[in-house]
């Protein structure tokens, strides 16, 4: 949903040493961000309208891995000077420096002008008693919003007010992006078994993270902090960000000539591009097969069984290989997950997924006002929309993320970030921009 292409920066350092047919992302990445704004558009659609649970929150850790897997590959292919004593210093003395202006210049130009869209949209919900963030407490939140910080600091003044709703998504993220140059930098010297391990390692920490968290805090508190703790404090959510960080790296590196062959990435020969896409697969299939499971029993039965949040603890894994997967299969082992995502509606999907993502909530909350104006929203939660309310949001959120993309989100990416020049041979299997 965030990243862009693989592309080398201007004055980032001599050319690595990465051949153009070193797997990376593909389309399909970009279709699978468009297929995850889409569920989650239709989900908090259904959900407030018709109490409709269909856990779209436990698609939340895709982006986060899809977010670091993206930037390795991008910003990866050189190898950057690093402070760690125990590397050479001949060779450190060879390698460019990492370029930060250039690297927050560009996060900036893709983030925030569609964010800041959103929070203006949002805002006179909020002043009328119609959305998120209470009266008395706008002010606050305007000042942490502005820098996107609202989910940086787990204390109830300022924890999860967001003006606009799916924003608190983007000050998660900008933490990441705040220290993503320095674990890059550390995960690049690493063996690609290191690598490898640490894969293991990362799902088994964010874990114990995650599901610590929501049972201590909820001890402690309640349950919904607990929820919001484990599923959006940047610091719970660090460990699957690398997760996608590190296997982004292992699987730029499997271009180079100096790989480790005996390694099989996340359990899969790096070779074998047919098990590739079987475990694209299996992996999707399980994974829709969750979902669509609990959400009956929940739509079905009106029983939940808390899918949305401990989904998030368990399947991450599962997911790096669908995201590693779909770089590593190649052209001629096209999955039928791979064929989805690369359906034309789905990569435009991809184009506008941002946008769609940041305004849909706004507009439930609009169409919530205009149906029930002497209800806030706060009171008339869980449903406080219509049943006829998704047949407005829907296309109404299409319409303006469309409208968005072509005169924000892409004029913003032109003239505020720093300008690439594309470092390997375009293929079919390259994401559009």
């Amino acid at each position: 949903m965030l990243e862009d292409i693989p592309i080398k920066e201007q004055g980032a350092g001599p050319p690595p040493q990465v051949t153009a047919r070193a797997p990376g992302l593909v389309a399909a990445h970009t279709g699978m961000r468009g297929l995850l704004a889409l569920w989650i558009v239709i989900f908090h659609s259904l959900f407030y309208s018709v109490g409709w649970n269909l856990h779209g929150s436990a698609l939340m850790p895709l982006f986060f891995l899809l977010s670091g897997y993206s930037l390795a590959i991008s910003y990866g292919k050189n190898k950057y000077k690093s402070r760690l004593e125990d590397d050479d210093q001949d060779r450190q003395d060879q390698r460019p420096r990492f370029d930060f202006k250039s690297f927050y210049r560009n996060r900036f130009a893709r983030v925030a002008p569609v964010y800041y869209v959103g929070i203006l949209i949002a805002l006179p919900l909020c002043i009328f008693g119609h959305g998120w963030v209470q009266r008395n407490e706008i002010g606050r939140a305007v000042a942490t919003n502005l820098f996107a910080l609202q989910m940086w600091v787990p204390h109830p003044a300022i924890f999860s007010k967001n003006l606009d709703g799916p924003a608190w998504t983007i000050s998660t993220l900008a933490f990441f992006y705040l220290i993503f140059p320095w674990l890059l930098k550390r995960y690049q010297n690493r063996t690609d078994s290191q690598l490898n391990r640490s894969i293991t390692v990362l799902m088994v920490v964010q874990a114990v993270v995650f599901f610590g968290l929501y049972f201590g805090i909820s001890k402690i508190s309640d349950p919904n902090g607990g929820f919001w703790m484990s599923h959006a404090w940047p610091i719970s959510r660090i460990a699957v960000f690398e997760m996608g960080l590190v296997a982004g790296l292992l699987v730029l590196r499997q271009g180079s000539p100096g790989r480790d062959t005996s390694v099989k990435i996340m359990g899969v020969s790096n070779v074998q591009g047919h098990q590739w896409a079987r475990t694209v697969e299996w992996g999707a299939g399980i994974f829709a097969l969750f979902i669509v499971v609990l959400s009956i029993v929940s739509v079905v039965a009106k029983f939940d069984l808390a899918g949305s949040w401990w989904m998030q603890g368990v399947f991450p894994f599962t997911l790096l290989q669908i995201i590693v997967g779909l770089s590593m299969a190649g052209e001629g082992a096209v999955s039928v997950t791979g064929r989805l995502l690369n359906w034309p509606p789905i990569l435009f999907l991809g184009r506008i997924s941002m946008p769609l993502y940041l305004v849909h909530e706004p507009i439930i909350q609009y169409v919530a006002w205009i149906a029930h104006p002497d209800q806030l929203w706060i009171k008339g939660l869980p449903t406080p929309m219509p049943a006829w309310g998704p047949f407005v949001v829907i296309p109404v959120s299409f319409v303006l993320a469309v409208l968005l993309e072509h005169y924000v989100e892409s004029p913003a990416r032109k003239y505020l970030g720093s300008r690439p020049t594309v470092n390997f041979t375009p293929s079919r299997r390259t994401p559009p921009e």
